[in-house]
């Protein structure tokens, strides 16, 4: 076969697959009656390597077709992780904020109740004072004595009972102070949370779902382009599948962003793991974080390694959760996010 001849047939082979993995992707027909089409097809044109050309191409048409699954199920995933955060969190958030109240009604009620106790008591002291300078003249008469005398008597009374109010006060603060501290060393549960490895590792996961899309889309975009497929899409890009749009993900920022919030209003220190911490920044802040030039620039190398791996693969089906997902990996770990274990 001359030289032009076997350009012509290369480029009609190129047409032909590239209308199959086209009509594939944008189910046109069913997968099977497009393979039996482009199995005709590329007989008519070249039957010496006719199977060869059909393997190759009916397996980047499952490749392609499998990229929309695991980006699917990665958000599928993403969502369940952030439902189990959520949980885990509303249940240490539920704690802070018990603290929080228990501060607060210390702060607002018993504090000021003793501050009030203190108070009168100074007052009734000083009326006691005022009555004794009274007596002091007008000894002369003797009915404003004897009722000046009565009065420094029921003083007498009353400040002993506020002396004893007082008293009362001051325990009640002091068991309102002792009952904090142990609710901070036994019933908060994020301090010992963020030290919890399972934990760690969820949430570590789930971020990584979301990267691991990034590349998913990136390698399936290349693709795209390569082959020159147009993928007719119904679904407005606003109405798309996407990590972020899931409402478990915005409830669950919420609740850790008020968590960390009151952890900082309850405790002394920060007791929030450093590391758990770091994440939980990460994850309230992941669309902002990925939209930074330097996690493009990464990403942008990452796709274009993984998409030149994918096209050295004779199974690119098997190749590509794995190729995506180490990529997504070290992803992270060039942003300084975590480090490879």
């Amino acid at each position: 076969m001359e030289k032009w001849q076997r350009e012509q047939l290369d480029e009609a082979i190129k047409e032909r697959g590239t209308k199959f993995l086209n009509d594939i992707l944008n189910m046109v027909s069913s997968q099977k009656e497009n393979e039996n089409d482009f199995i005709k097809d590329i007989l008519q044109i070249d039957r010496a390597e006719a199977k060869e050309i059909i393997e190759e191409y009916t397996d980047l048409a499952n490749m392609m077709r499998y990229t929309f699954g695991i980006y699917r199920s990665n958000v599928e995933y993403f969502n369940q992780y952030s439902l189990q955060i959520n949980s885990v969190v509303s249940t240490s958030l539920l704690i802070e904020q018990h603290i929080y109240d228990l501060m607060n009604r210390f702060k607002s009620n018993e504090q000021s109740e003793a501050e009030k106790l203190e108070k009168m008591l100074h007052s009734q002291e000083v009326m006691r004072e005022s009555l004794f300078y009274f007596k002091e003249h007008l000894k002369e008469i003797d009915e404003s004595l004897d009722e000046i005398n009565s009065k420094i008597t029921e003083m007498d009374d009353l400040i002993e009972v506020s002396k004893q109010l007082l008293e009362s006060a001051k325990w009640i603060e002091k068991e309102k102070k002792n009952e904090i501290k142990q609710q901070e060393k036994s019933d908060y549960f994020i301090g010992t949370l963020s030290n919890d490895e399972d934990f760690y590792y969820m949430f570590r996961g789930t971020i990584l779902n979301y990267v691991t899309n990034d590349v998913v889309e990136g390698v399936r975009d290349a693709f795209f382009r390569k082959y020159k497929i147009k993928i007719v899409d119904r679904k407005p890009k606003a109405e798309r599948v996407h990590c972020l749009k899931a409402s478990s993900y915005k409830f669950t920022t919420e609740k850790i962003a008020k968590l960390m919030q009151l952890a900082l209003l309850n405790h002394s220190k920060n007791i929030i793991n450093d590391r758990i911490l770091f994440l939980f920044e990460l994850f309230i802040n992941l669309e902002e974080k990925t939209k930074q030039e330097e996690y493009k620039k990464i990403t942008k190398k990452h796709i274009k390694q993984a998409f030149k791996e994918m096209l050295e693969e004779d199974n690119k089906t098997e190749t590509l959760a794995c190729c995506t997902m180490s990529h997504a990996e070290e992803i992270m770990q060039e942003m300084g996010w975590f480090s490879i274990e």
